[in-house]
This record gives C-alpha cells, sequence and structure tokens, in this order.
C-alpha cells in the first residue's frame, strides 16, 4: 500500500497524476481499491495477491472478515 499526501489537478481528459515515486513502484501493475473515508487505496500488484490470498485462507464465518471482504473486493 502507498502511503502519503499528495496534491495534483485532475487534467481536461479527468486524469490525476500519480507522484512519481509511486509510478515506479508499480512496473509490474497496481490494483486500485475502496479505502475509508472516502480515499482510493492504491496496491502493488504483488502485494495485492499476498493480500487476496491471505484473506482467501481465511474463514468466512467470521463476520468481521466478510465485511472486509466485501468491503475490498
Amino acid at each position: 500500500m502507498f502511503f502519503g499526501e499528495y496534491v495534483y489537478k485532475v487534467d481536461e481528459k479527468g486524469r490525476v497524476p500519480l507522484p512519481p515515486k509511486f509510478r515506479r513502484e508499480m512496473k509490474e501493475g497496481v490494483i486500485l481499491t475502496k479505502g475509508t473515508e472516502k480515499c482510493i487505496t492504491a496496491y502493488p500488484a504483488a502485494e495485492w495477491k499476498r493480500l487476496a490470498d491471505s484473506l482467501a485462507a481465511k474463514a468466512v464465518t467470521q463476520a468481521n472478515l466478510r465485511k472486509l471482504n466485501r468491503a475490498i473486493f
């Protein structure tokens, strides 16, 4: 997951540029998902796979895990 606060303007095509530091880390791809408090959470593809595999291995009988799965997948 990437951390930081950056101020950028949306261009005429509705795009927001990513900080160079983030672009360098995203060579293998990136997964964007709904974050908390109206934020977008970005994961490098490899980290997302580890997170997804970890969550898939846990029992979905726990209400808090089901809620987390619905929130980010």
